[in-house]
């Protein structure tokens, strides 16, 4: 699992971790989620 944002940005304001122009293009609408992954379980045994 990757660091947390504040392990790799130090910020603390105005969220922790998350810088400002991250903030304001969210409550902007231009961010999207997009998931590259996939987990596959196997049978049990």
């Amino acid at each position: 699992m990757a660091s947390p944002p504040y392990k790799v940005n130090w910020l603390e304001e105005p969220y922790y971790g998350i810088p400002q122009e991250t903030v304001d293009a969210v409550k902007a609408g231009e961010v999207q989620t997009e998931v590259d992954w996939v987990r596959v379980w196997g049978p049990a045994g």
